[in-house]
Order: structure tokens, then C-alpha cells, then sequence
């Protein structure tokens, strides 16, 4: 359950602390106090959506903490399985909402996604807020309430993982079961372009290489010419000797006169260094040329292989890597197509196969929800004569319906209201004091249903007054027997009711709105009754008829 809420800087609250209890827990308020303002917190720390308009003006951020206790053994499951270190003792959950328009949680300190917070949750609190009675309005919503209080879980589950398959495989089916026109026109494009490609036997890296070769073949003129002139420079023709032996003939001369050279500087021994050096350098030079011979045939091969692949990278993929890897794309999408009418005939029967399933448990699940219909509608009923409706008529309408993920049923409830009149849809008979009565009595009808821990209520008594407002009081202390429940009430005949009193202010400070939340003790909760009851105007009889009230239900 809920133990405290801790409120920092959201709307008009600037600070404020509430320590819930374990019964009935009751906010009540002049109007535009701030009621809401509590339910958007608790809103805000469950990981629903929420606004940066929501943080007071002038602050940077807004800042909710709640903290549970008596955990439910499935929400602890599902915490430690998504790897918290959590007891059944206590959870502490925190929000932070930036004016910025980030947003940030916490669940134990330990940072989490808004998202997963929510999903962790879910199961923590049920918030009934003033337009969930629409969802009586919308048949489409009925078959969950049916199937809430069937427990058709299991079944519905089964249900859901056979259908699923059912659907994929219809996907697959769809997708191999094309126009046959359609189906040529596609096998033409892939064979022409698998043949196109394949025939083309494309090497990685062979497009650099060829334009190397085909850069050389153009430029073996000048190559031979350089190289011929480096050789007559060094070694010299028929007619004139080349550098290296004039420098060798010095190079004696030098040796033979070495005797008489003052200072000898080893001349000898450098003439030979650089001829060795010249040497060396020739030799490189007319290595470097290749003596194999290349054709003007050749050369119009390497340009039109060339052009080849450039014309393939201009359908297919700007290199070769990418031509080959839609090559081998469009050969599975060929092969599948290929294979499909052997495909489709798996699926096909495979489908069927699911078909029967899906079938079979409908049933059973269509079973289910007739056996748990007639036990809702008798609950239900029941409630709504305690809750001053004892006319009420209420019958489930189960029609069959086209397979969907939730079976193979149309379910909508029916009601009358009136004693001889037929059951009619509910948007034609119920009122909105009606519907509120209908949904606590629903609501009490699943209270045994879930473990949900705490139920919240926001102004259920709306469009209610008198004698149905006490009687909905009683119902709701009735339910925080089992759960804890909180609720936003504008009627004495439910605030009296309660276990614990909230009261919501609000003031002007130096110009500054400010709303406060104070926990009421009995004296203050006979005050509070007694302003609802005289709308401000407390008499000695509205105190005297709140202590009555006060007195009568604590011995309810």
C-alpha cells in the first residue's frame, strides 16, 4: 500500500508531506483547492505521462517520492527479475520533472526509465478518475471488465500465443501470395539482373587494379624513353662513352697520381663510391621497366572491363562490395520466389493447423466468459440494490465476432434500469449518477479479483446526492476492508465515512498561491464535514449533524 507521498514544487504546491493509512483515506476541499493536483503526483511517481507545465513557476524542477509497503509477491518478482534488490517491506519510487522538459525516476535510488516504471507498476495502484465512466459507454472496454472478473488469464493468454502465430504465418502467406502477372514480372528482373551480375564474375579490389595496369600500359612510351636515356647517360652508346666509364678513366688517373696529392682527401676511394653508386642506380632503373609486351588489344580489354563495372555500379551499388552484396540479396529474394509455392503450401497448412487451435480454445474462452457472465451480472447486481438501484437489471451480451487477440466474442453489457423495461445498451439508459453507482459497483465486484493494493477514487460520487451518497460511502468503506483505498469527495456523506481525513487549502501568500495538505484530527474532521454539509456556512446544527455522521460511521 501507499504510506507517504512527499510533494516538492509541482503546480501550486510548493512543499508538502502525507502519510496515508492502511483503510479509507479521504482529500476533500473547496473547489480548485488542488485536489487533483495530489492525483497527478501519484500519477507522476507510477511512470504516467505528464507536462513540464505541471512545475511551479519559478523553480527548476518538481520532485515526487512515494514509498509502499506490503509489496505484492508479483510486482517483487518482477522488480527482481528486472535486477532490483527489493523486499516485500518497503519500495521507494521518486520522480523528477524538469521545467526544462526532462524528466527523470528512481525506483530505491537506482536510476530507471519512465517507461519501465510504468510497467513495473502497473499493479501497484488502480486510479478510477472522473471520465473512466465513459469506459461503460464503449462496449469495446466491456470484455475486459468480463474478463477481469472470469479470470479467464490463462485461457486468454494460450489464446493470444496461438494467435499470434496465426497472424504471422497470414503475413508470410500474404507475402508469397502474389499476382501471378506480378509474380513473372518480378522473376524476369531478378534473372536478368542475377545473370547480368553473375556473369560479370566481379573480383574485390579488382576495379584499383585494372585501372593501375591500364594508367601503365598508357604511359609505357615514356617510360622506355626515360629509361633509355638514363642508360645512354650512365653507360653510353656505340659512338660515346657514358658517365660511369669516363669516372672510372678518372678514377685511375687519380690513383695514379695519388702519391703526389698533398693532403691526401681519399679522392680515389669517393670516385669509386660514386661509381658504384651510379651502378646501383642504373641497374634500378632499368629494372623497374618491365620488357613484357602490351598490345593495343590488351589495353581496349582492360577499358572495356573497366567500362563493364562501371555500368554495374551505376544499377547495382557504388562498389563492388555493395554490387555483390545485392547480388546476393536479390539471389535469396529469387530463390524464395523460386521456392514460394512450396512455401505457401507449408504455411497454408500450417495456418490451418493453428486455426484449430485458435478455434478450440475461443471456445473454451467463449465458455469461460458465459459461466463468469451470470456470476458478474448477479455480483453486480447485488451491489447496485445496496447502492440504491434495486430495479437494476444488468445481462452480458456475448455475440460471436470475428477471430481478434481477444477471441472470437463481442461483448457488451446491457442494463435496465426500470422494472418491465428491456435491457438496452448503456449510453441509451444510464445517467451520470447512474454510471458512477455502476462502476463502484463493478469495481466492488473485482475488489476479490486482483491484488491490487490501493484503489484510488476521484469524485466516484459525481451526479450523486442523498441517500445514494451515503450508501456509496458504505460501499467504498466496505472495499478498505481488503484494500486501501483513497478518495477525492466533495460530499459530507463520504468524507464521513473515512478512516483518515485530508484536508487541501489553498492561499494567497505576498502575492504567491500556495496549497497545503493537513492531516485532520477528529475535531477537524467534524469542522470539515460540517462546511461541506453548509457550504461554508458552519452552523451548532451542521457541527452536531457532522458529529452524528462521524459517530454513526464509526460503527459501521
Amino acid at each position: 500500500m501507499l504510506t507517504s507521498l512527499f510533494i516538492e514544487n509541482l503546480a501550486v504546491i510548493e512543499k508538502t508531506y502525507i502519510e496515508f493509512e492502511q483503510g479509507f483515506n479521504v482529500f476533500t476541499g473547496e473547489t480548485g483547492a488542488g485536489k487533483s493536483i495530489v492525483l497527478d503526483a501519484i500519477n507522476a511517481v507510477l511512470g504516467k505521462r505528464t507536462s513540464k507545465e505541471i512545475v511551479r513557476n519559478g523553480t527548476e524542477k518538481a520532485v515526487i517520492t512515494a514509498v509502499f509497503n506490503n509489496i505484492p509477491y508479483q510486482i517483487i518478482d518482477n522488480l527482481k527479475q528486472a535486477g532490483f534488490d527489493i523486499s516485500e517491506d518497503e519500495l521507494m519510487i521518486q520522480r523528477e520533472i524538469y521545467a526544462s522538459g526532462k524528466s527523470n525516476a528512481r525506483i530505491n535510488l537506482r536510476p530507471v526509465t519512465v517507461s519501465v516504471l510504468r510497467e513495473l507498476t502497473e499493479d501497484l495502484v488502480n486510479i478510477h478518475g472522473q471520465h473512466d465512466n465513459q469506459i461503460l459507454l464503449s462496449p469495446n472496454k466491456h470484455i475486459d471488465i468480463l474478463d477481469a472478473y472470469s479470470d479467464t488469464s490463462e485461457t486468454l493468454t494460450q489464446y493470444q500465443e496461438q494467435f499470434k502465430q496465426y497472424k504471422q504465418l497470414q503475413a508470410e502467406i500474404s507475402k508469397l501470395s502474389m499476382d501471378e502477372n506480378e509474380k513473372e514480372r518480378r522473376l524476369d528482373i531478378l534473372n536478368f539482373q542475377v545473370q547480368e551480375i553473375g556473369f560479370a564474375n566481379l573480383q574485390i579490389g579488382e576495379d584499383e587494379r585494372l585501372e593501375e595496369k591500364k594508367n601503365y600500359i598508357k604511359n609505357l612510351e615514356k617510360i622506355a624513353k626515360t629509361v633509355r636515356l638514363a642508360d645512354n647517360i650512365f653507360s653510353g652508346d656505340d659512338e660515346n662513352s657514358g658517365a660511369i666509364s669516363k669516372l672510372e678513366v678518372l678514377a685511375s688517373q687519380i690513383d695514379a697520381i695519388s702519391d703526389y696529392i698533398p693532403n691526401d682527401k681519399n679522392i680515389h676511394e669517393r670516385l669509386l663510391s660514386c661509381i658504384y653508386d651510379m651502378q646501383e642506380i642504373s641497374s634500378d632503373i632499368a629494372s623497374s621497366f618491365s620488357d613484357d609486351e602490351f598490345s593495343e588489344n590488351e589495353l581496349d580489354l582492360i577499358e572495356q572491363r573497366i567500362d563493364t563495372i562501371l555500368k554495374l555500379k551505376r544499377k547495382y551499388g557504388s562498389t563492388i562490395e555493395e554490387i555483390l552484396e545485392y547480388y546476393a540479396k536479390i539471389s535469396k529474394e529469387l530463390e524464395t520466389i523460386n521456392l514460394s509455392d512450396k512455401k505457401l503450401n507449408e504455411y497454408v497448412t500450417e495456418r490451418e493447423k493453428i486455426k484449430d487451435k485458435i478455434r478450440a480454445i475461443g471456445q473454451k474462452l467463449t465458455k469461460e466468459r458465459e459461466n463468469g457472465a451470470n456470476k458478474f451480472c448477479e455480483n453486480v447486481q447485488n451491489q447496485l440494490k445496496f447502492l440504491d438501484m434495486p430495479n437494476v437489471v444488468l445481462t452480458v451480451d456475448i455475440q460471436k465476432d470475428k477471430f481478434s487477440s481477444n477471441g472470437q466474442d463481442k461483448v457488451e453489457f446491457l442494463i435496465s434500469t426500470n422494472s418491465g423495461e428491456p435491457p438496452k445498451p448503456m449510453s441509451k439508459i444510464a445517467s451520470g449518477g447512474e454510471l458512477s453507482r455502476i462502476m463502484l459497483a463493478i469495481k466492488s465486484a473485482l475488489a476479490d479479483k486482483d491484488k491490487i493494493p490501493t484503489l484510488i477514487f476521484d469524485e466516484i460520487d459525481t451526479g450523486v446526492s442523498g441517500k445514494a451518497a451515503q450508501k456509496i460511502g458504505v460501499k467504498i468503506r466496505e472495499i478498505s476492508k481488503d484494500k486501501q483505498v483513497i478518495c477525492v469527495t466533495h460530499l459530507a456523506q463520504i468524507a464521513s465515512l473515512c478512516n483518515c481525513h485530508f484536508l487541501i487549502k489553498k492561499e494567497a501568500i505576498e502575492g504567491k498561491t500556495y496549497t497545503k495538505v493537513k492531516k485532520l484530527d477528529l475535531d477537524g474532521k467534524v469542522m470539515e464535514v460540517a462546511r461541506i454539509m453548509g457550504t461554508d456556512d458552519i452552523t451548532e446544527l451542521t457541527i452536531q449533524t457532522a458529529k452524528e455522521m462521524i459517530n454513526k460511521a464509526n460503527s459501521i
